[in-house]
Order: structure tokens, then C-alpha cells, then sequence
């Protein structure tokens, strides 16, 4: 492992020549700021690159501590934000450069899966790279997560410092670890997930390696920005999965929640009026043994369902969105290799990547016919987005059968799913309608 990771792929459908100008789709791979990489099976953009005429990219930039250690902002301190950064720069060769590959620098479209595409709204945000890109695609963006601010940033990098055995100031001793020595630091600054249930904290162990607010490249957190319209006019495709943290939930908390470890979380994180409010909505029987489940559900609630939406609403008088609800159990295999699916029984994370990708065929997983059409139609709703600018375009063809309309005042969203294609209104709109008014900062 190391930092040499400034890598990128580029997938262009066959007989593509240097004038033809192809819509171009850049990939900003997820993974909380400190895992995986754009190089991964799962997102082969062979399939996509072929099928919907487009050029597809996959860009890496460095992660957990390589890229976003914050020790402060002196000369001789670590300042942060360099995976953003190389975000960026990738952007900007690209701009330059995909000419040469038959693509068209002046029509990207940016995809994001989680990090990823909070990745996207933050360049959206910024006066210096507002016109990197026309179009955004969101994927499980986790909005209730927020940006670090540099005092929090500052309280990890301190804690990481020490877990290499240096003194904080001391950028030297830092610089020359190795990499498996940072990595090993990095787990030991965030292993206590959970154990503080102080609701900062607890909402923070989900993603700690985040980029930094710094009131330049990035002026404030997400959600903010669209509501003050620091979020620059584009056009946005944005949807989340039904389940998204229970397998988080369920992995990370190792045995049963009862009553009354329950009643403390929610007590800590939300304080006693919303507890009161809130388990109503969510819990029917307060005698059961365990209570993940339904914690999972307050959680994709609170950090992806809702702000999602409250996103959306605050952007769709000012600019073109449409919003789904993607529906469908599907294990993933995130290499060809493994032997352990990911999502093996839940609609949870990000599960919409191995549709939009097709995945399935890289990692050699079968489908049913159902779920090979429902593969076919996101690809083409995708790429149709892509091509141009709405997900209904002619390029859709015959597998979109359903009319996809434009997120407005009636709230409509496009379910996916194998055996149904349904519109759906305001989804999970009076519990949205709750944690909108308890808000999303901590």
C-alpha cells in the first residue's frame, strides 16, 4: 500500500475516434473517504461505455489519513484536504485532455456513489470548481453526515499523531512512516466506534476521514449550501436504497439492543422530546429483545432517506432533478474473486452500483430475467441522462417504459425495482416531515 494511487481509467466504446466528442460520465468511487478504490470490478465501465455510447472514467485519489489529515494551517503544519484536491486535479486533466480519447470536455457528467457524491455537491459549492462538470449523479449520499470543521478535524489529527508515535508538531516524524504504519494509526485513532454516545460523535464514527471545511474550496457543509444556494445551478439525477445502514447497524453493534440501551442511544443523540416523537413512528412492540432493526431504519432515515430529500426540494425551483427509490435485494461481489457478498439479504448501501454498472457480469454473479431487465432499464435511464440531460431521453429505447417525471411540488419518485416500476409520492415523507424539523447539524 502507498500513496501512488493518481490513477485513472478510461473506458470508450469501440471504433471511438479523436473528433468524435462523446458525452463523458466520471465516477468518483464511495467508500467514507478511507476505503476502496476506482479500480475495483464493480465498477468496470466496460458494459456502460458500450451500451450507452458514452466514455467512462473511474478516477482515484487518496484516502483516510493520506488524504485528509488536518493538523492545522501554519506553514509547517498538514492542512488537509488533498484527496479533494486530487479530485480536482483529475477533473481538470480530464477538461484537457479526453479530447484526445473522443470525449467531450465540456459535457461531464460526475457519478457518485456516498462519499462520492458528496464529493460532487461540495465541487458544485465552489466558485473554482462550480464548471467542472454539467451534471451530477447521487447515489446513497449520506447527508446527515457533515464535512469536518477544522476543531474537529484538529481533535482526530491529534489522535492519530500520537497513535504513530509522534509528537503533533512534529510533521517530519509523520511524513516518514510507512504506509502500513499509517494505516495501522488510523485504526487506532477510530477503532471506539460507538462508544461515546454524545450525538456528535456518534453520527461521526459512521464517516471520520472526511474533507474539511476550510471556507475556500469547500465554504460550508452540504445541506447548508443548498439551502443558502451556494449549490450551483445543474441538472441532478439523486436517489437513495430503502435499508441503507442495517447492515452497518448490524455489523458494527455485535449483539442485541434492548429497551434500555435503546432508550439510551436515542436519548444522547436526540435528546428526550424527539425520543418521545420518534418511537412511536418506528417501534410497536417495546418488548422485544432487540432493537438494530429498527435503529438501521432511524439511522437511513435521518442520514440518507431524508436530507435527500429536503436536497432535492431546496434545489428543484432552480434546477432540474429527479429523484428514485431503488428497491431491489441483490448481493454484490465486490471482486470476481470473493467468496462474501455484500448485501446478501437487505436493500442496503449503495446496492444500486452493480445495476448502473453492470457488475454483475464483471463478477461473473447470474440474474434472473427480472432482474437482467431492471439491470438494462437503470443503465439506460443512466446513460440516456448522460447523453442528454434528462433520464427520458430518446437513447432510453424500449427498457424505459416508465416516464421518469421531473422532481417537483408532487414530490414524485421513481421506484426500482425487478417486479414493479411504480411512482412514488413524498417517500417516507411524514417521517422526513419530523426530522426535518429536528434538522441535520450536530
Amino acid at each position: 500500500m502507498s500513496e501512488n494511487c493518481l490513477y485513472l481509467n478510461i473506458f470508450a466504446p469501440r471504433f471511438t475516434r479523436t473528433w468524435n466528442r462523446k458525452k463523458v460520465m466520471v465516477h468518483i468511487h464511495g467508500g467514507y473517504f478511507a476505503s476502496y478504490s476506482g479500480s475495483g470490478t464493480v465498477f468496470d465501465g466496460e458494459e456502460m461505455a458500450r451500451n450507452g455510447d458514452v466514455i467512462v472514467i473511474n478516477i482515484n485519489y487518496r484516502l483516510g489519513a493520506f488524504g485528509f489529515l488536518y493538523t492545522g494551517d501554519d506553514e509547517d503544519d498538514i492542512t488537509g484536504n488533498y484527496g479533494y484536491r486530487d479530485i480536482i486535479q483529475s477533473l481538470q486533466w480530464i477538461r484537457r485532455n479526453i479530447r484526445y480519447f473522443g470525449g467531450s470536455g465540456r459535457d461531464i457528467t460526475l457519478l457518485g456513489d456516498s462519499a462520492g457524491a458528496m464529493a460532487i455537491l461540495a465541487l458544485k459549492s465552489s466558485d473554482e470548481t462550480k464548471n467542472l462538470f454539467k451534471r451530477g449523479i447521487l447515489q446513497s449520499v449520506p447527508l446527515g453526515i457533515q464535512f469536518q470543521t477544522k476543531e474537529r478535524a484538529s481533535v482526530l489529527g491529534e489522535a492519530f499523531v500520537q497513535s504513530l508515535g509522534c509528537q503533533v508538531n512534529d510533521t517530519n516524524c509523520v511524513k516518514n512512516k510507512e504506509a502500513d504504519e499509517i494505516v495501522a494509526a488510523m485504526d487506532a485513532a477510530t477503532s471506539d466506534v460507538f462508544t461515546s454516545l454524545q450525538q456528535q460523535t456518534f453520527i461521526e464514527s459512521f464517516m471520520r476521514w472526511t474533507p474539511i471545511i476550510d471556507n475556500e474550496l469547500i465554504p460550508e457543509n452540504l445541506l447548508s449550501a443548498a439551502n443558502s444556494s451556494l449549490i450551483q445551478s445543474g441538472t441532478y439525477l439523486m436517489g437513495t436504497t430503502t435499508q441503507e445502514l442495517l447492515p452497518h447497524i448490524y455489523n458494527n453493534i455485535p449483539t442485541p439492543v434492548d429497551t434500555n440501551t435503546m432508550y439510551a442511544i436515542l436519548g444522547l443523540w436526540l435528546g428526550q422530546t424527539f425520543s418521545s416523537e420518534l418511537i412511536p413512528k418506528y417501534i410497536d412492540d417495546l418488548t422485544k429483545s432487540d432493537f438494530r432493526t429498527e435503529l438501521g431504519y432511524m439511522l437511513t432515515d435521518y442520514m440518507f432517506t431524508c436530507p435527500t430529500r429536503y436536497l432535492a426540494r431546496s434545489l428543484m425551483d432552480s434546477n432540474k432533478v429527479w429523484m428514485y427509490v431503488f428497491d431491489q435485494i441483490k448481493p454484490i461481489y465486490y471482486e470476481s474473486s470473493s467468496t462474501d457478498p455484500y448485501c446478501g439479504n437487505v436493500v442496503c448501501h449503495t446496492a444500486e452500483i452493480g445495476f448502473v454498472f453492470n457488475s454483475f457480469y464483471a463478477t461473473g454473479t447470474p440474474l434472473t430475467l427480472e432482474e437482467d431487465f431492471l439491470r438494462r432499464k437503470i443503465s439506460r435511464y443512466w446513460t440516456a441522462f448522460i447523453n442528454e440531460g434528462t433520464p427520458n431521453g430518446r437513447s432510453c429505447g424500449t427498457e424505459c417504459n416508465q416516464v421518469w417525471p421531473q422532481y417537483t411540488n408532487s414530490l414524485k419518485s421513481l421506484e426500482l425495482k425487478a417486479e414493479e416500476h411504480d411512482l412514488i409520492s413524498d417517500f417516507r415523507g411524514d417521517l422526513c416531515d419530523i426530522w426535518d424539523r429536528f434538522g441535520y447539524t450536530y
